[in-house]
């Protein structure tokens, strides 16, 4: 379809404004009825039945309609709602400020006669401060209550979405809707519903706080995300898991890989390979289907980051990674070294030895031991352990709830191979 068909695309203004976004919401209200009853239920309003017909206005300064023909006009309730894509509001934590005589222009206006006024602020951001939506120029408007009430734009999005799977619209609200979210997916992508994978398309952003919040509803721990399209990571205290400190869950290719790194530092190597039954637990994971056990063998120094760190090709079969480093590790070659064996024959000759790097990467690393800031550097021993769905399996999956117990399942059985506590057992 030409794009400017759609009622929603502006032809001179900037399509990614939040006007714009507010401008398509009150449409869509207005035209689809189920639509606007979605909306009232979650800023807790009477039901559209229960109320008079609606007057919908956007960009004014006005509450009141000049329709209400009396001296000292008051409605019912005035409901100020701000609506926008934070997680952390809670309405009633501040009071509605209606002295407010800031000279206010308001993103929209839904009038119901002298029932019900709702006063929407929109915002796009989460960091975009709620203080609008608390700060409301009534002047000649009376009321006999007053409140405010944040409604996230994902949730209310999520709500129309499911009038359109319900199939509960007529032909003509259906392509209502079909047009306002062709225009969100291309300008808001950010802000449309991320309940299930299937529902996030293809935009990284979505599916990474969609894996967000399946990491969290597994594990217990609150999940940080990395960037866009990069890694959801939930970080345990290293009094109650020693092994490994972190698990990471993301989208590589077509799979939905979750992640671990044990033996990385030294209280998890030592964990790991002074018990070669351990090792062998990890290994036995690879039996299962989508486990896979692979050497991650680097150098690094005191609080390097990863693009600090000297990463060799991996070689190894994973197994016999693992196994080398039990003797290795009972040898004591992994830990802290000074910074001049970096140039030692018998150092470089073992590294190429045991299959850790090959003789052509001698180059990168002295391009490495060159910018080394210290005068150590350590020989860490790590194992990248994942289990990976394919990606159209973990839609499947995520949308009967499975996926996110499967993940916590695959947790378990980590934690479980190294002697860990489970997840059950673990406290944020």
């Amino acid at each position: 379809m030409d794009q400017h068909l759609s009622i929603f695309r502006p032809y001179d203004r900037d399509p990614r404004h939040e006007d714009q976004l507010t401008r398509a919401a009150l449409i869509v209200m207005r035209l689809v009825p189920l639509c606007q009853e979605a909306f009232l239920g979650l800023a807790d309003c009477p039901r559209l039945s229960a109320l008079p017909r609606p007057r919908f206005d956007m960009q004014t300064e006005s509450l009141v309609a000049l329709d209400i023909e009396v001296e000292d006009p008051t409605v019912d309730e005035l409901v100020s709602v701000f609506l926008g894509p934070h997680e952390d509001l809670v309405a009633g934590t501040d009071e509605l400020n209606v002295a407010s005589e800031r000279r206010a222009r308001y993103d929209g206006v839904i009038q119901y006669g002298t029932a019900l006024v709702v006063v929407i602020e929109s915002k796009l951001y989460a960091s975009a401060s709620e203080q609008q939506a608390l700060e409301i120029n009534t002047k000649q408007l009376g009321h006999q209550a007053k409140r405010w009430v944040p409604v996230r734009w994902q949730d209310l999005l999520d709500r129309w979405w499911k009038l359109v799977e319900l199939g509960v619209l007529g032909p003509a609200e259906a392509a209502v809707l079909s047009d306002f979210f062709d225009n969100a997916e291309m300008n808001f992508g950010d802000l449309l519903p991320y309940t299930d994978l299937e529902r996030c398309g293809d935009h990284a952003g979505r599916q990474l706080r969609r894996l967000r919040t399946i990491l969290e509803t597994a594990t217990g721990f609150t999940a940080e995300v990395r960037d866009v399209g990069g890694h959801a990571g939930v970080k345990f205290p290293q009094d109650q898991v020693v092994a490994f400190d972190r698990v990471s869950l993301y989208i590589e290719g077509d799979n939905v890989v979750l992640s671990a790194w044990p033996a990385e530092l030294a209280p998890q190597y030592k964990r790991v390979y002074a018990h070669p039954d351990r090792a062998e637990a990890l290994i036995a994971l690879t039996e299962e289907r989508g486990w896979q056990v692979q050497g991650n063998f680097h150098l690094a120094f005191w609080r390097s980051s990863g693009p600090q760190r000297w990463y060799p090709t991996r070689r190894l079969p994973g197994s016999t990674y693992v196994r080398q480093w039990v003797d290795d590790f009972s040898d004591g070659r992994a830990g802290r070294r000074p910074r001049k064996e970096l140039n030692d024959s018998l150092f470089r000759g073992w590294l190429i030895q045991r299959g850790y790097a090959a003789d052509a990467e001698m180059g990168s690393l002295d391009e490495w031991s060159d910018r080394l800031p210290m005068e150590k550097f350590d020989v860490r021993p790590s194992i990248q352990v994942t289990r990976s769905w394919q990606y159209t399996d973990a839609v499947t999956r995520d949308r009967t709830g499975q996926l996110t117990a499967e993940v916590r399942d695959a947790i378990n059985c980590l934690l479980s191979a190294l002697d860990e506590p489970q997840l059950h057992d673990l406290t944020p």
